[in-house]
């Protein structure tokens, strides 16, 4: 082959390398206690701008409600912009567990 070939050969196999790598979106798991989900790079831009994300895990609680009645609960997992205060604060992200019994676990992530 000639330097020609070579070269054309080249650029064509960076460029649909680079194609198919700019096509892939950023995630990010988010976990807190035994329960996770995945954020998309959608999700991310929303809880930056200070919207509340709820996603469900897939899991489920189970809890009293008398005594015969046992109910089972899907947990969901939400994040939100906060801070200690209640406000806003940039930076520090609140990610909830919670089913409809209450809320399980809480932590501080970043993202």
């Amino acid at each position: 082959m000639d330097k020609r070939k070579v070269i054309v050969l080249t650029i064509l196999v960076l460029f649909v390398i680079g194609m198919s790598l700019s096509a892939v979106s950023a995630s990010k798991n988010v976990k807190v206690g035994k329960y996770k989900v995945k954020l998309t790079s959608k999700d991310i831009k929303k809880i930056k701008k200070g919207k509340q994300v709820t996603k469900s895990t897939g899991k489920y609680v189970k809890y009293k409600v008398s005594a015969y009645k046992i109910i089972k609960a899907k947990v969901k997992i939400s994040i939100s912009k906060k801070s200690n205060d209640g406000g806003t604060k940039k930076g520090k992200y609140y990610a909830e567990a919670w089913s409809s019994a209450g809320p399980i676990q809480f932590k501080w992530v970043k993202l």
